[in-house]
């Protein structure tokens, strides 16, 4: 029996996004574009980062691309479980979402990553209607961001250990 991945994937209610090597979209389907308030015109050929820009430098910036190179330098699986990623909404304006997203490496014959399936579900609601106090889901927040600082040091990181002992302050301050 031959299955078509092409159709299935294409049919999953999950958003999956297809990138080459320059995280250059080639295929999204249609729970993506469900997702994202995009079209298939809009999306592909378009560099994904430059579609939906963060903030340069921002922490949401620096882990969605190191992801994307710890899939292109390891062939590995990566995932991030929660990232607050903002994107511009039907309307032009900013919305602030938080995703789960899993990035699979794709290899080519010689075994070299030639492309990266994305599956990134939207988990804002999940996130944001948890029952959780808003002063807990922003420190929640924090600690995943310093997380990831601490396992991804910038290079440029005085100013996000800067932003780090500030945030630390501010919520050692709101909390006591």
């Amino acid at each position: 029996m031959r299955i078509d991945l092409d159709a299935l994937l294409a049919a999953a209610p999950s958003p999956f996004l297809l990138l080459d090597r320059e995280l250059r979209i080639i295929w999204a389907n249609d729970a993506y574009l469900a997702t994202t308030g995009r079209t298939r015109e809009q999306l592909i050929g378009r560099v994904l980062t430059e579609e939906f820009p963060a903030p340069a430098d921002s922490v949401p910036d620096q882990m969605l691309r190191a992801s994307f190179r710890r899939v292109l330098a390891t062939g590995r699986i990566d995932h991030l479980p929660l990232i607050p990623y903002p994107i511009t909404g039907p309307d032009g304006q900013p919305e602030d979402r938080y995703w789960s997203a899993t990035h699979t490496p794709i290899k080519d014959a010689a075994g070299e990553v030639e492309f990266i399936l994305q599956n990134a579900n939207d988990v804002t609601l999940l996130y944001r209607d948890a029952g959780l106090h808003p002063r807990l889901r922003k420190q929640i927040s924090m600690l995943l961001r310093l997380k990831f600082q601490v396992q991804h040091p910038a290079p440029s990181g005085h100013r996000m250990l800067r932003w780090t002992n500030d945030t630390s302050t501010s919520t050692a301050r709101n909390v006591a």
